[in-house]
C-alpha cells in the first residue's frame, strides 16, 4: 500500500517545521553564547583596569616621594 501525496506532503512539511525549529533553536544558542562571551570579555577589562590601578597605588606607595612628601620622614 502507498502513501497517497496528500501524506507524502504532510510529512515533508512536518520535517520542514521540525528542521526550522531546530534552526530557531541553534540561532538562539549562538546568541546566548555571544552575550556570555561579550559578558566575559567586560569582567576580564574590569579585572585588567583593577590591576593596574593596584599596580599604580602600589608604585606610588612605593616612591620615596610619597614617602617623603605625605608622612613627611
Amino acid at each position: 500500500m502507498t502513501k497517497s501525496n496528500e501524506d507524502r506532503r504532510k510529512v515533508l512539511e512536518a520535517r520542514r517545521k521540525v528542521l526550522e525549529a531546530r534552526r530557531k533553536v541553534l540561532e538562539a544558542r549562538r546568541k546566548v553564547l555571544e552575550a556570555r562571551r561579550k559578558v566575559l570579555e567586560a569582567r576580564r577589562k574590569v579585572l585588567e583596569d583593577r590591576r593596574k590601578v593596584l599596580e599604580d597605588r602600589r608604585k606610588v606607595l612605593d616612591s620615596n616621594d610619597f614617602i617623603g612628601g605625605h608622612l613627611g620622614l
